[in-house]
Formats: structure tokens, C-alpha cells, sequence
């Protein structure tokens, strides 16, 4: 793929966007969008009211985007799969009582 887009009317958090973000590929979100899902500079959020020459633009401008490591940027905001079943783990010995274990 070359970029990621999503010209959505309706949608939740969009996860596809931002496992798109973390693949490193430019992703443009509608404005319906919400913005947790730009989770890195790749994001573009532009307007469904937009023409769909000005969407290719954008495109195209962000065409030779170079690809870089964002996973860093991905996981510092919160969409690590090991962190987070390490957060699950510590809650779910939290509730059954067991706070000896970190």
C-alpha cells in the first residue's frame, strides 16, 4: 500500500487507521474521524465537505512520504499489545486480591 484512507461518515475509533499509522503508511481520515485516531504525524483529517480532487491532492502530495519506525510513537500512545496485557494481568490480580505479584 502506498497510503491508508478512510473517508468514513460513520466510525468508531477507526483501529485501521491506526494500525496503518503503525505500518508507516500515510493515512487520511474524514473529519468524522475521531481525532484519537491520529496518533502519529502520518494522520490527515480533511473535511467529507472537501471536493474529492482536493482528497487526491493530499494524496498524491503526501505520495513520497519517506517510511520510518513509528512503532515508538504507536506504543507510547497506548496501542502496545504487550503493555497492555501486561496492564490487564495487574488488574485482573488486583480484583481477585492478589497484590503481591507486579
Amino acid at each position: 500500500m502506498d497510503c491508508f484512507v478512510l473517508p468514513s461518515c460513520f466510525e468508531g475509533l477507526g483501529l485501521a487507521g491506526i494500525e496503518a499509522q503503525a505500518a508507516s503508511l500515510p493515512a487520511f481520515f474524514s473529519d468524522k474521524i475521531p481525532a484519537e485516531a491520529g496518533v502519529s504525524s502520518l494522520a490527515h483529517f480533511i473535511s467529507l465537505n472537501e471536493e474529492p480532487i482536493y482528497w487526491a491532492q493530499a494524496i498524491l502530495d503526501a505520495s513520497n512520504c519517506p517510511r520510518t519506525d513509528v512503532s515508538g510513537i504507536i506504543k507510547m500512545s497506548g496501542y502496545d499489545l504487550t503493555t497492555e496485557i501486561k496492564k490487564f494481568i495487574m488488574l485482573f490480580r488486583y480484583i481477585e486480591g492478589d497484590t503481591k505479584h507486579d
